[in-house]
């Protein structure tokens, strides 16, 4: 595996030991959307009875082959054809972006894990996933997420009391888009703090000297081809 997914997953850890969310500020094509596509039936079978949710600000980032949720339909169907792991659905529904594990009896009372996992697109409405809560809340593309700020103030709500953290928020996206929304990824990067964001140092930007805190940052050379000792 690569360096990136060893620091990754590390900061991932540690962001849930500090009861934290997560952000993630990353070069393109480091499988960022196969990580978080694996996380949330992950989560189905060890956390039964819970929700996990996949938001994008467009359902193309959500849908087919290349979009988070359909990454997760391929988990779901991988472990039910691979493993000996429960693969009854009481729920699957791919346009309405909802599977939920379980089974009805003969009586029709719902039993099983009955875990489940959405994908939802905010579109221009940030408020459109208020009140969601579960274990896994993943922003998907968050440089191309218009409100992304407010969506992730409005969802901070039904995953915290006080100081505890019932479910993990994570935002990851790219810079650099012409015409992108990339203010709120910005400030998560940048303030993670104020946004309950596990920080690490700064040792990233030019004369930084770690000195001031920040997200997750996975640049081009922690997975680039040719540029590991073998």
């Amino acid at each position: 595996f690569w360096l990136g997914d060893y620091l990754f997953f590390h900061y991932l850890d540690q962001a849930k030991e500090h009861g934290a969310h997560g952000k993630m500020l990353k070069t393109r094509g480091c499988g960022s959307s196969y990580k978080f596509s694996s996380m949330s039936p992950r989560n189905m079978y060890v956390e039964p009875g819970l929700p996990n949710f996949h938001l994008a600000s467009d359902k193309s980032f959500l849908d087919g082959e290349k979009g988070v949720y359909g990454k997760v339909l391929d988990v779901l169907d991988w472990i039910a054809d691979n493993t000996p792991l429960p693969k009854m659905r009481l729920i699957n529904s791919p346009r309405a972006r909802e599977v939920q594990l379980g089974y009805q009896d003969e009586y029709g009372v719902k039993k099983g894990l009955k875990s489940s996992v959405y994908g939802i697109s905010l579109k221009d409405n940030p408020d459109k996933a208020r009140g969601v809560r579960g274990p896994l809340i993943h922003y998907e593309e968050d440089g191309l997420f218009p409100n992304l700020e407010k969506a992730w103030s409005v969802n901070r709500k039904a995953v915290e009391d006080g100081d505890i953290v019932y479910g993990m928020m994570f935002a990851a996206g790219t810079g650099g888009t012409e015409g992108s929304n990339f203010e709120g990824s910005e400030k998560l990067f940048r303030n993670p703090l104020a946004y309950n964001i596990y920080g690490v140092p700064n040792v990233y930007d030019k004369d930084s000297n770690g000195e001031s805190l920040c997200g997750f940052f996975w640049g081009a050379y922690l997975n680039r081809a040719r540029c590991y000792d073998t």
